[in-house]
């Protein structure tokens, strides 16, 4: 047996601060194991190397799904099904509901968490591939290499995709991410937990930080909410847009799967404008070849499914 074997830890906390100090003690050395639908795949193609695993799985704080005066609470590890099952979501928050029920398929959604997709890893597909397959073509930037296989450009961009599903749905909703981070609880808009870096997409929260829940503002009196991918299940994401608009009149687009961060644009409904709403998503979007459908279509899916948002919130003038 190698030494290094011997210091390998698989942990199941029970509380939060227990969690805080095993976090604190290995730092980048650790990962947090929540469904682990997404993570137990990544660790066989040897893409997450931590060498400790923390299991949340017995953690009742994170567990709480609860309506509240101000809108609703999810905690972290709230599975899919739970989000997709539950008759006060459907009736109150359609869009998370339909948004959790796009994801993956029934066996998965019942153990992967709202906490996990959020903070599901980025993918490209010169990265999520096989150690065999990845050594062949030489490893990129993401993996121990120095070239970008989609551009063929050294030490340069990381381009690989955020696939969250949850996030721009819960970004259109305008919710607030609630991070234990040093001991104490902060909260932060959602959007801001990700970097525009493939390499570390997610920078708003740090290796020793947990997130606890996400809480939701009171529902949209309009939404709307479509995913793009090569099957109708099991597939990540190639695009994702969510959209809200409340009562005052404001406006929430959240664009993913085709840049390292989800785009998210505001404004109010009677101002935005399509063309120009149109022109920001794409010079924002990083649309290159790593997916499974061709650069082209995803383009002109787009502009679609930005039209159809347009009529679903009721947005003038309609495109």
């Amino acid at each position: 047996m190698k030494p290094e074997a011997l210091t390998r830890r698989y942990v199941i906390p029970s509380s939060v601060p227990e969690v805080a100090e095993l976090l604190r003690e290995y730092g980048s050395q650790s990962c947090v194991v929540a469904g682990g639908s997404d993570l137990m795949l990544l660790r066989q193609q040897g893409l997450a190397p931590a060498a400790h695993m923390l299991d949340l799985s017995r953690i009742p704080e994170l567990q709480k799904l609860r309506a509240t005066d101000a809108g609703l609470e999810v905690g972290s590890m709230v599975t899919l099904a739970q989000l997709e099952r539950s008759e006060f979501i459907e009736s109150r928050f359609p869009m998370i509901a339909e948004a959790a029920r796009s994801i993956a398929t029934p066996v998965i959604r019942q153990s992967a968490t709202i906490g996990g997709n959020l903070l599901v890893e980025n993918r490209c597909t010169y990265y999520n591939q096989s150690q065999f397959w990845r050594d062949s073509i030489g490893s990129c930037l993401k993996d121990t290499g120095d070239t970008c296989q989609v551009t063929g450009l050294r030490n340069g961009r990381c381009y690989s995709r955020n696939v969250s599903d949850m996030a721009p749905a819960l970004i259109a909703l305008g919710a607030e991410a609630v991070i234990l981070e040093g001991g104490k609880e902060t909260r932060s808009a959602l959007e801001k937990l990700y970097s525009s870096d493939g390499l570390f997409p997610h920078g708003g929260i740090s290796a020793e930080s947990l997130l606890l829940r996400v809480e939701i503002p009171a529902p949209p009196s309009r939404f709307y909410f479509r995913k793009l991918r090569l099957r109708k299940s099991v597939d990540f994401s190639s695009l994702t847009v969510a959209g809200t608009r409340n009562s005052a009149g404001d406006a929430r687009i959240c664009l993913n799967a085709i840049a390292m961060s989800p785009i998210l644009v505001t404004g109010k409904a009677e101002a935005l404008d399509f063309e120009s709403v149109i022109h920001e998503a794409r010079i924002k979007s990083k649309i290159v070849d790593n997916d499974a459908l061709p650069i082209d279509y995803r383009k002109e899916m787009l502009a679609q499914f930005l039209r159809e948002l347009w009529k679903a919130l009721e947005l003038k003038p309609s495109p």
